[in-house]
């Protein structure tokens, strides 16, 4: 985002108990981007655009709550180009992979 350090992105998440102890879950939504002005340029040439949705904090006090569908719909929106900002990375991104444990590590 252009005008903010920080960001919140839209998903459901839920508190579950697992054998080790409570554990929680969650996931981002998205949406599809194939006319954003900016997002349709993510993703290689063919496959679909689906960036995360963004929640704007004046927001947060009514996307936190929403339960109904059609409340949880209305958020379902990608910021105009104008609102974000997309620089190239000064070198490849960094891979990952899970330890025994689950935890994603890093490889340089």
């Amino acid at each position: 985002m252009n005008d903010r350090p920080a960001l919140a992105i839209a998903g459901p998440w839920r508190a579950w108990e697992a054998p080790s102890g409570v554990s929680l879950s969650f996931t981002m939504l998205t949406v599809n981007a194939d006319e954003h002005t900016l997002m349709k340029r993510f993703h290689r040439p063919g496959a679909e655009k689906r960036p995360v949705v963004i929640v704007r904090p004046e927001e947060y006090d009514d996307w936190l709550p929403a339960r109904a569908t059609d409340e949880a719909w209305s958020f379902m929106n990608l910021f105009a180009a104008e609102e974000m900002v997309a620089e190239p990375r000064s070198s490849p991104p960094r891979k990952s992979r899970t330890n025994d444990a689950g935890d994603a590590t890093p490889l340089f």
